[in-house]
């Protein structure tokens, strides 16, 4: 790592952990500071630390919640007892463990802290991770910024979810494939934790560690790559293991109060829906209440960095492969992309990942005045955006709070954001309007799309006509 790079990253995880910071005083709902998931993955940090063990009774008898969940009706139970009368959390247990050492240093604003660090040295290792796909620091902290930045990389900087040290584990496992020539034994076993630790987080991220797999067994020689496998089949009949006598049933899901009794395989069954939910795949960008765009429209850039990205060695379709993967998670496995927390949720595990797209972009067209112009002039909105959402959601100068972040956060009353809200599309019903405006937006960012890829998409036509020409 030469000065120059590391002094940005440093500087983007100050920034970033300044930035973060203010946004922890933003609260999850009128009558709570956390909400959802939130209270349950501290209950049982709680309890590790307490009790030693992952079995809440104990807590929910002394009330325990009460240190960091201030909402007067306490807090709900979203699991049934086991046979042995064990009452679990229906989380993977991982972040639990991780926050260990935030809540021992203090309770509820410790935890958050800790989560700021986190989310900020994963979007240092962003910037790092960009600069060096796209040979640029320049265009690598400027897609670390924009996207860094944005409202909904700014709120779950400090929200109590596994989604950013899911990020953070990829990106580690990224630059650790990138910078290593893996050789040994020994170089193979740091692979092996951080690719284990996804599911481990969240058994949604799985299909993520596979993907990793598969891209660092692309870059081993035979003799590692055995390792490799051999050690990931162990790590997995060991997680089979414990889930099954922890948890009765494959996944933490098996103690839910919605899935109790029922098999992992209809559990599976219950979350995977593709015709109702095939409208997500553009529904994540353009919904006016959950879609990105709203919040910071560069993001659309994405696309076409993405595709781009396919032409950038195993590395760029390693990546781009990640995001994909990611998206058609959010998009047929979630069971709701409009719940009870921020926009984008679903896809923040992969959000670090976009600013290797704005990069590649910015430098294939780092002469084109009109798409910096263009660039620029979203980036502000975005920034403006996000500036007016904390100042709301920490109560202004009134002290009254305009908007919560697990709630209404939709329902800013920036007039930029509710003129920009107007031209989106909302999906909670389809009207003529709906699909009007569908139309209208996929026409265009396909456009886009294609006008910022043609040379690519030029490339893969020019191939496969050589191919055909031959075959």
């Amino acid at each position: 790592m030469n000065p120059r790079e590391l002094t940005i990253a440093i500087a983007i995880f100050f920034l970033f952990t300044i930035v973060y910071a203010t946004a922890i005083d933003i609260r999850a709902t009128y009558s709570a500071s956390i909400t959802a998931d939130e209270p349950f993955y501290l209950m049982t940090t709680k309890s590790l630390i307490s009790d030693g063990d992952l079995d809440l009774r104990n807590q929910y008898a002394s009330e325990d919640y009460r240190e960091f969940f201030d909402h007067d009706d306490g807090l709900w139970t979203q699991s049934v007892p086991l046979e042995d009368g064990r009452l679990l959390s229906p989380h993977n247990t991982a972040l639990p463990i991780y926050l260990i050492p935030g809540f021992i240093f203090g309770g509820l604003l410790g935890t958050q802290i800790q989560m700021v660090l986190t989310a900020s040295l994963t979007w240092s290792l962003a910037f790092l991770l960009s600069a060096r796909v796209s040979r640029s620091l320049l265009f690598g902290a400027v897609g670390t910024l924009v996207i860094g930045l944005s409202s909904t990389a700014i709120i779950y900087g400090s929200e109590i979810y596994p989604e950013m040290p899911a990020a953070l584990v990829i990106l580690i496992c990224l630059l650790y494939i990138r910078e290593r020539q893996i050789g040994s034994f020994l170089e193979v076993i740091p692979l092996v934790i951080l690719i284990s630790l996804l599911p481990w987080l969240g058994t949604k991220y799985a299909i993520l560690g596979v993907v990793l797999a598969c891209y660092a067994l692309s870059r081993l020689q035979r003799r590692q790559q055995y390792q490799l496998i051999s050690m990931l089949f162990l790590s997995g009949i060991y997680y089979v293991w414990f889930h099954l006598t922890t948890f009765d049933g494959l996944t933490p899901y098996n103690v839910n109060k919605v899935y109790y009794n029922n098999s992992t395989v209809r559990i599976f069954g219950f979350h995977i829906n593709v015709v109702d939910r095939f409208y997500r795949l553009w529904g994540l960008f353009l919904d006016r209440r959950f879609g990105m765009l709203h919040w910071q429209p560069i993001i659309a850039l994405a696309v076409p960095g993405l595709f781009m990205l396919r032409n950038w060695g195993q590395e760029g379709r390693a990546i781009a492969l990640l995001v994909l993967t990611q998206w058609l998670v959010a998009c047929f496995v979630a069971i709701t992309m409009m719940g009870y927390w921020f926009p984008g949720r679903t896809i923040v595990t992969i959000f670090p990942l976009l600013p290797v797209a704005v990069a590649i972009l910015c430098t294939k067209y780092s002469t084109n005045r009109f798409f910096w112009f263009a660039g620029a002039l979203l980036s502000v909105y975005g920034f403006v955006i996000s500036v007016f959402l904390i100042w709301a959601g920490r109560g202004g100068v009134t002290g009254v709070r305009e908007i919560v972040v697990a709630y209404n956060p939709y329902e800013l009353s920036n007039p930029l954001f509710q003129t920009v809200g107007k031209v989106l599309p909302q999906y909670t019903e389809w009207t003529a309007e709906t699909w009007s405006l569908t139309i209208a937006w996929l026409l265009l960012i396909t456009l886009i799309s294609v006008y910022l890829g043609r040379d690519t998409i030029r490339r893969d036509y020019l191939r496969a006509w050589k191919f055909r020409r031959h075959s």
